[in-house]
């Protein structure tokens, strides 16, 4: 977030806002389904990136771009939770909101692959951590408990590698 107020991080808004609503959605769905205390790193994992986009707008270098993928996006959300409120099935939802998070996260990865220079690796680092950690505090591994905390070290760990590890491989070679 420092990194985004100060100008050396260029979030795109429209994906970071679809990525911390499709966390708001597996919050509420986990919690739904019965998770644990666990659920609430899924609370924080979705509020950070809607705090990114609120500190985007002191950022010159952030951006605001809606593309058609991003209404797709926006549907699955839309279909995640009339899927949820239909049926009753948070597993459901939480399943629907961690495909849309990752197809959300998509163009971030993407970017900090292409451009590892434009993205901010601490926060990416320390989500593997805190991920790890809540990972490691599961007694009872429902679905529900494990599934978010579980996605977000694995994307975390692709970010990290495409802002530090492979920049340095690539310099090797």
């Amino acid at each position: 977030m420092y990194d985004v107020y100060k100008g050396n991080a260029q979030p795109n808004r429209i994906s970071w806002l679809l990525v911390g609503a499709f966390a708001m959605l597996a919050f509420f769905s986990s919690r739904d389904e019965g998770a644990g205390a666990q659920a609430y790193f899924t609370l924080v994992t979705g509020l950070n990136p809607l705090a990114v986009v609120v500190l985007s707008f002191f950022n010159k270098k952030a951006y605001w771009r809606i593309t058609k993928r991003d209404y797709s996006l926006g549907a699955v959300a839309v279909l995640s939770a009339i899927v949820w409120f239909a049926t009753g099935e948070g597993a459901i939802a939480l399943i629907f909101a961690i495909i849309a998070d990752f197809f959300a996260g998509l163009p971030t990865l993407i970017k900090a692959y292409q451009k590892p220079e434009s993205e901010s690796g601490l926060l990416f680092a320390i989500c593997i951590l805190t991920s790890g950690i809540t990972l490691l505090t599961i007694s009872d591994w429902t679905f529900a408990n494990f599934a978010f905390p579980a996605y977000i070290l694995g994307f975390c760990g692709l970010m990290v590698y495409s802002i530090y590890i492979r920049p340095r491989d690539k310099s090797k070679h």
